[in-house]
């Protein structure tokens, strides 16, 4: 069905173009002002689609993403409405007028009585201005079909895509305007993928774009070659290749996949994203700015990308290639389905890794450390090639080496059997284990044939016309091949939808894409049971322990393991960490400073633990005392719990790393325990409960077993930066560290006082500017302050822990002083700190 008179339409609205291009060249768009009108709104929602998303909430969010874009390139930008309210069109066009904007744009979305329609177009009136709104129009309308990709259709105008209407939204405005139709809400599709944050920002982007293109300014390309690996340290780095002209990036984060927010805006093409949870999947996409005075231009965004961050090596980790390039009409290829798999591989427990397959293809990438690879190749086809030479030649030697390979997508078969060559074929058949039969299977559920890997696993459903991001039109049908066995069925029909191998090395092979799976329940089981056959993934710590202060029944847990020392009550407020079996928790009501609570956990296992709380409410309270005392010290760390005006409130109901020591077999209270308790040792009352503190659940993760004696000498493997602070008064930043893990068997004594039974561990100090340029690198030769008592005592590394000529302690501290060089400003500072092979990194603000 065509357009509905005065509904559904997205407008732009334009002015005079006189001085537009000396004006624009030379600051983008400032200066110019643009009125966006959301269409609907309030008792009119508009279109809705067929599980219920109203257009006027779409049309809202597209409008926000539209303004953002024009407002970071200069432009002043009004909206009609900001909230979902009822505004006439008459009040729509009479603010835009009043408000004397250069142009002007209106955001709706189509419908129709067809569920298959679906196709983007720009609507202009007939009247004055209507060739500049035109030449606009067209511009924007490919803009949106290059990257919605969802087509348009024949117009009475002569121009593709381009409609000439006697809409209001286009009438009776004082200035050229356009009026833009999205997509067809009423499609499945649609619906499905405009419920996707980064979507609706091509929406935005695509608009933005188009009228940049009119406009002449120029627009960056989109980052390539991206990647995202873990560094073993709870942190991520991205990289991507250099965009010609962009003079920076920004880079976008997300925990699920879709919800994205701008995380950093770096020069360079690598970011490294710290400070992040062990185990858990992040996600990110790039784009290239080009920034001058008073503007920014964005280019289009990468691929989406994503890493989990782990201290696994790379054997027990997944490689996720992206290697879905094709960008057609119907292919619903929103560069996304990174994200798919990698919730899929992070909720079996198993980290992953991503890369593009342009570095694979230009052997810029090795695959072979990885205990897995998990290829995808979505609708790619002949069109940009599934796979490569080098990328057969590559996966062959690591196949050939006993690798394991899932590989999904819908025209592999047709590509290198159909379409390819002699090569092309038999990699399939030799290596991909797998026969082309047929082009297309005709249904669109499948299910695992009985004693396979996936037996038990049926009447899945992939995208259709009806669910999901595209219709996959022609999934590819198999024949084994070269010992291989069926694994998967197209429901109904006598086709093969995926095969497996289990011999030199292991292989899944879908002729389906695997991220087409509809629902994610079906998504994580399968890919939890091709993560078991391939055996890869985190491997469990030989022994973790979770101690909770309340049982299931809500009752206090006894001593052992849980301690109490004054005054203490039930809460009802529970973490929602994982792991955890009890009911509620525990908390401090009085102003005494005896109110303290202990775990002290039973170890089964001498060696390296990570140790973790959590807590299920806020409390109140500045300074929640955590003291954590291991095999050979101790060491305190404050925490807040401070939910008064939201201090505190996003450290409640998670797992806190407080740092990883040394454990030894058994239970006991003076060197394996954790107490907690309310003080105001850092000068900060509490808040509005004076100290009060909640105590729900601590636990503690094997990490490194130990086997040698006591008395062996241990490197330092851990460091903690207790404080890193500006004095603006001498302008000198103190850091002061504390390197945790070593062990000695004889004293040490104090540098300068004689010599030592084992040389202390060299340490340096480097500086960065807030663009990664370094202002400063000292190295030392040996740690030049050294601090602890006896172990199993409290090490504050204040001046007092200096006196002693020896030390048996295994932490050392060290404080260092950066003096800034006069020509250096004001500002925020990055610095790092390394102890032997122990490093981290912090930020500082330095006030001149």
């Amino acid at each position: 069905m065509g357009i509905i008179p005065e509904k559904k339409v997205f407008v732009l609205w334009v002015v005079s173009l006189l001085l537009l291009p000396t004006l624009l060249l030379s600051q983008h768009l400032s200066g110019l002002k643009f009125g966006i009108d959301p269409g609907h709104g309030g008792s009119d929602p508009g279109a809705v689609g067929p599980n219920g998303l109203e257009e006027a909430d779409v049309n809202l969010i597209y409008a926000f993403e539209f303004r953002d874009y024009l407002e970071q390139d200069g432009a002043e930008v009004v909206l009609t409405r900001t909230t979902d309210v009822y505004l006439t069109l008459a009040s729509r066009s009479s603010y835009i007028n009043a408000q004397g904007c250069d142009y002007a744009f209106s955001c709706h979305n189509n419908a129709a009585g067809d569920a298959s329609a679906d196709y983007t177009g720009v609507h202009v009136y007939l009247g004055a201005g209507s060739s500049t709104s035109g030449d606009i129009a067209y511009d924007q309308v490919h803009r949106l079909e290059e990257h919605l990709h969802i087509g348009f259709v024949a117009t009475n105008c002569g121009r593709e895509g381009v409609h000439e209407d006697n809409f209001h939204m286009v009438r009776e405005v004082s200035m050229p305007a356009t009026l833009i139709e999205g997509a067809f809400l009423s499609n499945y599709n649609e619906e499905f993928r405009m419920r996707d944050d980064r979507y609706m920002k091509l929406f935005g982007w695509a608009s933005y774009a188009g009228f940049c293109d009119f406009a002449s300014l120029t627009l960056p390309g989109a980052p390539t070659h991206f990647k995202a690996l873990n560094n073993g340290n709870g942190s991520l780095t991205l990289s991507w290749n250099t965009v010609s002209g962009a003079t920076g990036y920004k880079v976008y984060i997300s925990t699920d996949g879709e919800n994205f927010n701008l995380e950093s805006t770096p020069a360079a093409t690598n970011f490294v994203k710290a400070g992040l949870t062990i185990g858990a999947p992040y996600f990110f996409y790039v784009a290239a700015v080009i920034e001058g005075s008073g503007y920014k231009t964005q280019g289009y965004p990468t691929h989406v990308s994503g890493a989990v961050p782990t201290m696994e090596p790379k054997s027990r980790i997944v490689l996720v290639v992206d290697g879905y390039q094709r960008q057609e009409s119907d292919l619903g290829n929103i560069r996304n389905f990174v994200a798919e798999h990698g919730n899929s591989i992070a909720a079996a427990g198993t980290p992953f890794e991503t890369v593009s397959d342009e570095l694979i293809n230009e052997g810029a990438f090795s695959i072979s450390p990885y205990g897995a690879i998990d290829w995808i190749l979505g609708e790619e086809s002949s069109v940009d090639s599934t796979l490569t030479p080098t990328a057969q030649a590559l996966l062959e030697t690591y196949l050939d080496t006993g690798g394991n390979l899932f590989i999904s997508g819908a025209e592999i078969g047709w590509d290198l059997e159909y379409l390819g060559s002699a090569s092309d074929q038999a990699f399939l058949h030799n290596y991909l284990k797998a026969d082309y039969y047929a082009d297309d299977a005709g249904v669109f559920r499948v299910s695992g044939t009985s004693s396979s890997i996936f037996d038990g696993l049926s009447d899945m459903l992939f995208s259709d016309s009806q669910h999901g991001v595209g219709d996959i039109e022609y999934p590819d049908c198999y024949l084994t091949s070269g010992g291989s066995s069926i694994c998967m069925t197209y429901d109904g029909t006598s086709y093969n939808a995926g095969v497996v191998y289990d011999g030199t090395y292991k292989l899944v092979h879908f002729g389906f894409p695997f991220e087409a799976l509809f629902y994610e329940s079906d998504r994580d089981a399968v890919m939890a049971a091709i993560l078991a056959f391939f055996d890869v993934g985190s491997s469990p710590p030989p022994e973790t322990i979770i101690l909770e202060s309340r049982d299931p029944d809500g009752e206090v847990t006894p001593t052992p393991p849980y301690y109490e020392f004054g005054s203490w009550a039930n809460s009802a407020a529970k973490s929602t960490a994982p792991g955890l079996v009890g009911e509620g928790s525990r908390f401090s009501y009085t102003t005494e400073l005896e109110a303290v609570a202990a775990f002290v956990p039973n170890f089964n296992a001498r060696g390296y633990y990570n140790v973790y709380v959590t807590w299920g409410n806020s409390a109140n309270a500045i300074d929640v005392q955590h003291t954590i005392k291991f095999r050979t010290g101790t060491w305190d760390t404050l925490m807040l719990q401070d939910g008064w005006g939201g201090m505190g409130a996003s450290n409640a109901h998670q797992w806190l790393f407080l740092g990883n020591f040394l454990f030894y077999e058994g239970r006991d209270s003076a060197c394996g325990s954790i107490t907690i308790d309310e003080r105001t040792v850092t000068g900060n009352p509490s808040g509005i409960n004076p100290l009060r503190a909640y105590v729900d659940a601590v636990k503690f993760e094997l990490t490194t077993p130990v086997s040698v004696p006591e008395n062996a000498l241990q490197k330092p493997e851990n460091m903690i930066l207790v404080s890193a602070y500006p004095n603006p008064f001498n302008a000198n930043l103190q850091i002061e560290i504390a390197v945790l893990g070593a062990f000695h068997p004889t004293p040490l004594k104090l540098r300068g006082t004689g010599a030592t039974p084992q040389q202390p561990e060299a340490a340096s100090l480097q500086i960065y500017d807030i663009n990664g340029r370094l202002v400063f690198s000292d190295r030392q030769g040996c740690l030049s302050i050294q601090g602890g008592d006896a172990p199993g005592t409290d090490q504050r590394f204040n001046s007092s822990t200096l006196n002693s000529p020896t030390l048996n302690s295994p932490t050392y501290s060290l404080s260092l002083t950066w003096s800034p060089e006069s020509c250096v400003t004001s500002g925020v500072y990055l610095y790092k700190v390394k102890v032997g092979k122990a490093a981290q990194t912090g930020k500082v603000l330095y006030l001149k």
